[in-house]
């Protein structure tokens, strides 16, 4: 924990300390990036009007976000994918998805 260390130095883990906390601020840029990636598959087969496939990458997007805690990504990967479930007429299923995500970032369920 780099306050421990920068509350007490004499232990001479400090630049150590910074070091794993830079690295794990890069690591959860990188699973940003990769959640991107996955919601971009899920648009390009949209784009090629293979639902069910575009449909399994917004899932794998939105999963992947809501482990990582990338909130503000997650609602937008979680629109796209309700709107691509509103296409199949996949309504109910859309519906519980959004509500989901808002019960889980604390928005109120409507």
């Amino acid at each position: 924990d780099v306050d421990y260390y920068t509350r007490h130095p004499s232990t001479g883990h400090l630049a150590e300390a910074y070091y794993y906390a830079g690295r794990v601020y890069q690591d959860l840029e990188n699973v940003g990036n990769i959640i991107l990636s996955l919601r971009d598959l899920g648009r390009t087969y949209s784009t090629l009007k293979d639902s069910t496939k575009a449909v399994r990458y917004y899932y794998k997007a939105d999963s992947l976000a809501k482990a990582t805690n990338h909130t503000a990504i997650r609602q937008m990967v979680t629109g796209e994918l309700c709107g691509m479930l509103t296409k199949m007429d996949r309504f109910d299923e859309a519906k519980e998805t959004m509500n989901v995500l808002r019960t889980q970032t604390g928005e109120l369920t409507k």
